[in-house]
């Protein structure tokens, strides 16, 4: 990608071989433990009926879940020939109209600044080395008073120990940001916080590797969630809680 002095963290052609090995989702599965936190998390903050774009849309299973469960118009933008192809078929297996945009962000003439209501990433801004240009792009693209939504992994907490101990090469293609630092970019942006929040309470992954593990990873997730939710101890902690999620408004007239 050309993106002047942003460096990624993850080559693009690496992504291709990531979506390749994937299987379609379709979407967004509430019943896990991720899901479900974070479903609540849009029910408190997003309205219904919205323009929304994702930004790293590949595999396409948010712009299901956003259509679907928002009845959002839904864009998204990836530069993974492979990854916009994956969902592509994803909304059409799940008869989602979409528009999918297979282009780099960051040159991308396609897409009209201040034109969506909401803007997205999940598991896209931490690939960067320049944290708050990346965070920019997205500022951008939101019209004044839309709502910016950005997840990222917890890598410092026992998901990144655990990343880090199976899938040592894919914990590096990450940069290690708190929720405090993505905020303090929000900020910066002049974007107005309405929360911020560790989320997932217990998850065990590590990014697909080693195989092996894999099966025991699915089952301890699937105790955690069931024993967290019917205990309703949907605790938040910086240490323990996988994901961080990020919402705020772009004020009217900037």
């Amino acid at each position: 990608m050309k993106k002047g002095t942003i460096h990624e963290l993850r080559p693009g052609s690496k992504w291709d071989q990531v979506w390749k090995r994937a299987r379609l989702s379709n979407t967004l599965n509430t019943n896990s433990l991720f899901g479900f936190c974070f479903n609540r998390l849009m029910e408190k903050h997003l309205e219904k009926g919205k323009k929304l774009l994702e930004i790293g849309c590949a595999g396409g299973k948010f712009l299901v879940y956003f259509n679907q469960k928002f009845d959002c118009d839904v864009y998204g933008v990836d530069c993974s020939p492979v990854g916009c192809k994956l969902a592509k078929k994803n909304l059409e297996l799940a008869k989602t109209n979409g528009t999918i945009i297979c282009d780099d962000i960051f040159q991308c003439e396609k897409l009209q600044k201040e034109s969506f209501d909401v803007v997205f990433s999940g598991g896209f801004i931490e690939h960067f080395d320049e944290t708050e240009t990346v965070i920019e792009k997205h500022v951008a693209l939101l019209k004044p008073g839309g709502t910016l939504i950005i997840e990222l992994p917890n890598m410092f907490g026992l998901h990144g120990y655990v990343f880090r101990i199976f899938n040592r090469d894919s914990y590096y293609e990450h940069k290690l940001l708190t929720a405090k630092m993505v905020e303090e970019c929000f900020s910066n942006l002049g974007v107005q916080i309405e929360e911020s929040a560790y989320i997932g309470s217990l998850i065990l992954e590590s990014g697909g590797k080693p195989g092996f593990i894999q099966p025991f990873f699915y089952l301890a997730n699937k105790v955690f969630y069931y024993m967290i939710r019917g205990l309703n101890m949907f605790f938040k902690s910086k240490y323990v809680s996988p994901y961080i999620v990020i919402i705020g408004r772009k004020p009217l007239g900037v």
